[in-house]
């Protein structure tokens, strides 16, 4: 290893320095979304951003600009690379369908039976009756909440969801109330397809109400009859951050 010497002599030796390349990237970005990734290079203690070279494993599904901007094309997963010097470092990002906004069907009692109550049983007139549904919308990557809404008057409730590409599943049941009524849903989830409708997969509910005969508890499951299409999606607009 070579040296150099001070004015009064003192032998100066470089030590090694171990230098690392990291990178800062969303790990997730909605379709249509921007944002700007950053390329660390840490010298022993000291870190700084660099200028570095940017590219994308599949540029049609996320394509990346020097400068680290990043924009969602399509669903789907990618790996996020960038080069400075001899260092490279690789990050993955996954592109999730937008979810934002209003949204409008209807559905149907597919089955049905009575856990509880006097009198005859409402799932003689209930099975197959059809019914509205809507849902508001808001998402913050993977992260779905809004309220939820079915039946003409409608019985609601809040929803909160995780999104993964073109697939949101609630986090846990949702409680509906409105009129004296009471709905508690489960495996509830949706899938938004290449044309912007929102498929509902059957679900569960466990539905409280009083008729004429007294209160009555009522099992069912609901299938889609009509996917649910957008009223209107405020959040939809391309972001940047």
């Amino acid at each position: 290893m070579l040296g150099c010497r001070t004015p009064s002599g003192t032998l100066l030796v470089p030590s090694s320095v171990t230098r690392s390349l990291s990178v800062e990237v969303d790990d997730a970005l909605i379709l249509g979304d921007t944002s700007r990734g950053i390329a660390l290079l840490r010298e022993g203690a000291a870190t700084r951003e660099v200028s570095a070279n940017w590219g994308s494993s599949a540029p049609t599904i996320v394509s990346v600009e020097q400068g680290g901007w990043i924009t969602a094309q399509l669903v789907g997963m990618v790996t996020i690379h960038a080069a400075y010097e001899e260092l490279q470092a690789a990050r993955e990002l996954s592109v999730v369908a937008s979810f934002d906004g209003s949204w409008s069907g209807r559905v149907a009692l597919d089955t049905c039976r009575r856990e509880s109550g006097p009198g005859p049983d409402p799932c003689r007139f209930g099975l197959g009756a059809q019914a509205p549904i809507q849902m508001d919308l808001r998402q913050q990557t993977r992260r779905l909440s809004g309220e939820l809404s079915i039946f003409a008057e409608p019985i609601t409730g809040i929803l909160n969801a995780t999104v993964e590409r073109r697939t949101a599943r609630i986090d846990e049941p949702l409680s509906l109330s409105g009129g004296g009524q009471r709905i508690t849903v489960t495996s509830l989830r949706m899938t938004l397809d290449e044309s912007s409708r929102l498929a509902i997969d059957e679900f569960l509910v466990r539905h409280e109400l009083t008729n004429a005969f007294g209160r009555q508890t009522i099992l069912g499951r609901f299938r889609a009859v009509v996917p649910l299409v957008p009223l209107g999606a405020p959040g939809a607009q391309k972001r940047k951050r």
